[in-house]
């Protein structure tokens, strides 16, 4: 073996059989304290560790395991049963933290503070018990595989494990791991060991002769070999944990450069999309901006309109007066007509009483010729009186006739120029109308569609 062999002795080999020997639930233990070792604690072992890795890969494989246990007359099965154990990952290699588990019951001392630190990991919920619900999320094992592990600590099966019952598991374990560790603990003599000191009883028969002053110098050059193979080994092991430093630094930048990009991305997306909104706010404005002129031209219709409606109820209202003086006027026509009916019927007797005279008048006339012939002078005389006073009544009707002839042609002379004036007025009062009406319908046409000019953007 290479320099630093006397580093792995029979207690690693019993350490690393007692791992290999005691329960599940103890090795998880184990591997939860390695976990909370110091610096000091984990360099008090590690020369072990390195002799062991003999391919200097930071992980320990089966056949190099093997290889170093044969020494100490371990059988390949067994030694493959204490990888196996030592692998808790299950990717045929063995690292530090895993062989740091086996070395920290016998090689390591439990401490008070490593053994609270390990209870607070497996007291996932901060109850103060290690539970059944605690023990799945730790290890993730199945619940058939968590009621035996419980078992070995609670054996009255309460199903919580307190501070004081882990520590006693751990610094005593039950009687199954102590007749364990008992079978594993007893002491073997390495043949390796045996054969150097044959070696080296040869070579001290034959080296005797040889000065204490070479032995001494052969001494102090071993042991600064080997302390310079322990300082490369250190700073081997300080180079690993830069490299992995650097290893997550570099992953955090990739994912920072990665974060960045799509920062990038994003950023050039929002420009984009600004210079759309601007384009759009430009084109807003402009909307804005023929809105409000929209909107003046509107409220100048409306003015417009408004005017246009005053102008037209006016009219209306004017009509409304024609059209009372009219009904008006109707009225006194309707009034003449019924005196120009009377007049006619005055008239109409008038005449009648002419006819009636002038046939009154043949009759006396005949009979004062009768009388003149029979010269009866007091009759003539009588006739004539009458017919005179028939004359003077003929003529006064004559004259009443005469007069109600020509107030019944004034009558309807008046009749037809009121009648003719009421329709003038009338066609006037309907054309102004007719015109104001088309003027509203013609703005209120063009406001319409003002309106939905000024409506079209907002909808856009």
């Amino acid at each position: 073996m290479p320099l630093g062999t006397c580093k792995m002795d029979r207690s690693v080999v019993d350490a690393l059989r007692r791992f290999e020997h005691a329960s599940k639930f103890r090795r998880a233990c184990l591997s939860v304290m390695a976990w909370s070792l110091t610096h000091e604690e984990r360099k008090s072992v590690v020369d072990a560790f390195l002799e062991l890795d003999t391919s200097r890969r930071g992980t320990i494989r089966l056949h190099e395991l093997r290889d170093v246990l044969s020494g100490f007359d371990i059988p390949d099965q067994e030694a493959a049963e204490i990888f196996h154990a030592l692998d808790s990952g299950h990717c045929d290699e063995v690292h530090y933290s895993e062989f740091l588990g086996a070395m920290v019951s016998s090689r390591i001392a439990m401490h008070d503070q490593m053994l609270r630190a390990v209870f607070a990991r497996f007291d996932v919920d901060g109850k103060g018990y290690i539970s059944r619900d605690s023990l799945l999320k730790l290890l993730g094992e199945s619940e058939g595989d968590v009621d035996e592990l419980l078992k070995e600590v609670d054996p009255k099966e309460t199903g919580k494990v307190f501070y004081e019952q882990f520590v006693a598991y751990l610094r005593s374990g039950n009687a199954q791991d102590l007749e364990k560790e008992r079978v594993a603990s007893v002491t073997l003599i390495p043949r390796q060991d045996l054969e150097k000191e044959r070696v080296a009883s040869a070579e001290l028969a034959v080296q005797s002769g040889q000065s204490q002053v070479e032995v001494q110098t052969a001494q102090q050059a071993l042991e600064a070999q080997l302390q310079h193979t322990k300082q490369t080994l250190e700073e081997l092991e300080r180079e690993r944990q830069k490299r992995r430093q650097l290893e997550a630094k570099l992953a955090s930048m990739k994912q920072t450069l990665q974060e960045l990009e799509q920062v990038r991305t994003n950023s050039s997306q929002l420009e984009t999309h600004r210079d759309q909104l601007e384009v759009q706010l430009q084109s807003s404005k402009k909307a804005l901006e023929d809105l409000e002129k929209d909107k003046i031209a509107a409220a100048q219709l409306r003015a417009q309109s408004g005017q246009l409606q005053v102008e037209v109820q006016t009219a209306q209202q004017a009509l409304e007066a024609q059209l009372q003086n009219t009904k008006q006027t109707l009225e006194e026509l309707e009034m003449e007509r019924q005196k120009s009916r009377q007049l006619e019927a005055w008239f109409a007797s008038s005449v009648a009483l002419c006819l009636d005279w002038v046939s009154f008048g043949q009759v006396q006339l005949e009979s004062m010729k009768q009388a003149l012939e029979e010269q009866d002078l007091k009759r003539v005389c009588k006739e004539s009186k009458a017919w005179m006073r028939n004359t003077r009544e003929h003529a006064s009707a004559r004259d009443q006739g005469k007069r109600c002839k020509e107030a019944l042609e004034a009558v309807e002379r008046k009749q037809s120029e009121l009648l003719a004036e009421k329709e003038k007025e009338q066609t006037q009062a309907e054309c102004r109308i007719a015109e104001l009406l088309d003027k509203v319908k013609e703005l209120e046409g063009s406001s319409m569609a003002d309106e939905e000019k000024i409506l079209e953007p907002s909808v856009r």
